[in-house]
């Protein structure tokens, strides 16, 4: 069991809100949209085509 202790930043406190009250992460994009965006990322970056 995990002491309840005051958060020392913000994300601390999400991950507590989190623990307390764990809910599934919902994807909102497809995984083709998200490796199509990726790629576009990759593309601006000089020499990310190794």
């Amino acid at each position: 069991m995990l002491a309840t202790k005051r958060p020392r930043c913000p994300i601390c406190k999400d991950v507590q809100t989190w623990i307390a009250d764990p809910t599934p992460y919902v994807w909102t994009k497809s995984a083709d949209e998200i490796l199509e965006r990726l790629a576009g990322y990759l593309n601006r970056i000089p020499d990310s085509e190794d």
